[in-house]
């Protein structure tokens, strides 16, 4: 930031539970050491927020008069609003996590609920990242799983890109695929069996999380960190919401039970297709593995403890890659070799309610 000049108001935003955790005494610090105006605001409520028109309006109300820059005090949520809203109003932003739950404090695009349905927009990213180690170990153990939960299902997404590459010549970098990789194992190689909350080093989770938008931004998409087992997750939420049920879990946690729903598709098409999955070069997890990282971090295991049921299940599989149909995963493989109906019985006779 070296050389940057802050014309304006600094608006720190945050929820009712995260400035309690950070934002009031943030306030406190900025309004002694900023030499000018420092404004705050907090949506109300201790029902979950909501990325949603209402949200992004209230936001934009407050801050288009005079303010130079958004100071976000939280996560998920709290991050993709401030995200968006800083660059609709073209001002810039920084981030004060509360909790390693997410891996979009880097990234360059909003998700966003419009009409009740998800849609991506595009953003910026913040000028910083900040984090407090105390604040993020003493984070609800719900937020710090779902962050773990993010990380896992790396594994089934780097692995779509690389099926990807090998089948359709997508563009793939292996560097940057190596290097998410490495932060991969550097933030489940913590995990040892347990409640999966005080054993997570939440330091490489955090970083892990961060380095995972940077990569996004690196190669101008998510595919570094986002594949078919996402496609699941938001699948399910477009489901439930369109059904007028609240999504009853966290966005990471939900990602992790998919990346074991995509590990059996993987296994699936290996049954299938043994050459095919090796002539590409493809290692992706197995059952197995991701299995035990669920079991050791105290995630779920079966989408049914989601609020998954089997036919939802099985409709995911189906139809969950016509909600991005230019993004090639293996739903898309399954689907053009005729497999797709299959693969979904395969699934959930494996991880459907029982």
């Amino acid at each position: 930031m070296k050389g940057f000049q802050l014309e304006g108001d600094v608006l720190c935003v945050a929820d009712e539970y995260t400035w309690e955790v950070q934002g009031k005494e943030l306030y406190r610090v900025l309004r002694g050491r900023v030499g000018r105006s420092v404004r705050s605001f907090v949506f109300p409520g201790r029902k979950r927020l909501h990325p949603d028109e209402h949200a992004v309006g209230s936001l934009t109300i407050s801050a288009h008069s005079g303010v130079g820059m958004i100071v976000a005090v939280g996560s998920g949520t709290l991050n993709d609003i401030c995200r968006f809203v800083s660059f609709v109003l073209g001002i810039p932003y920084v981030v004060v996590a509360t909790a390693p739950s997410m891996d979009g404090y880097a990234s360059s695009v909003s998700p966003l609920l419009v009409d009740g349905k998800k849609q991506t927009f595009p953003a910026h990213v913040p000028l910083g990242v900040f984090a407090s180690r105390r604040v993020l170990q003493d984070a609800p153990s719900e937020l710090i799983r779902a962050g773990v939960g993010d990380m896992i299902g790396k594994k089934t997404a780097l692995t779509d890109w690389r099926l990807s590459h090998g089948r359709r010549g997508e563009y793939y970098c292996p560097e940057v695929a190596s290097l998410m990789e490495q932060a991969v194992d550097a933030a489940l190689d913590s995990l040892r069996s347990g409640d999966g909350t005080t054993a997570v080093d939440v330091t490489a989770l955090m970083e892990g999380l961060v380095l995972s938008g940077l990569a996004m931004e690196y190669v101008g998409s998510s595919r570094p960190a986002s594949g078919s087992e996402h496609h699941l997750v938001h699948y399910w939420e477009y489901r439930l919401l369109d059904a007028g049920v609240e999504p009853p879990f966290f966005h990471g946690s939900a990602v992790g039970v998919a990346t074991l729903c995509i590990a059996h598709c993987y296994a699936f098409m290996n049954a299938r297709l043994p050459d095919l999955v090796s002539d590409l070069g493809l290692v992706p997890p197995s059952p197995s593995e991701v299995h035990t990282l669920l079991v050791s971090s105290g995630l779920k295991i079966r989408p049914g403890r989601l609020g998954i049921d089997g036919n939802l299940l099985h409709d995911s599989i189906r139809h969950a890659s016509e909600l991005r149909p230019h993004r090639y995963t293996i739903l898309q493989m399954a689907r053009e070799m005729d497999l797709i109906d299959d693969m979904a019985d395969y699934v959930v006779s494996h991880l459907g309610e029982k």
